[in-house]
């Protein structure tokens, strides 16, 4: 069984979430580092809940101070009961 929960960021910004009825979850960018914030995320956040989607937020990891970090991201994430995730790249 496959499920669909796009991974959505600025770079897509504009898009109707609603067009995306075929996903079980939308996972949206919400920080990057400590100097990153997605301009877009909180309107991802409201639209999922406006259209009863689960949403999912998550982080992508710098070389940075992981408490600054942290910080900085639980101050955007806007509602801390939402479930997140860490993006870590090599």
């Amino acid at each position: 069984m496959t499920i669909f929960g796009p991974d959505i960021s600025s770079y897509q910004a504009g898009l109707d979430l609603s067009r995306l009825a075929n996903a079980s979850f939308v996972l949206a960018k919400t920080t990057e580092g400590t100097y990153y914030t997605d301009g877009d995320y909180q309107g991802w956040r409201r639209q999922c809940t406006s259209l009863g989607k689960p949403f999912v937020w998550y982080h992508f990891l710098s070389g940075e101070d992981p408490h600054a970090q942290a910080a900085h991201t639980l101050a955007n994430v806007g509602d801390t009961t939402l479930p997140g995730m860490l993006d870590a790249e090599p």
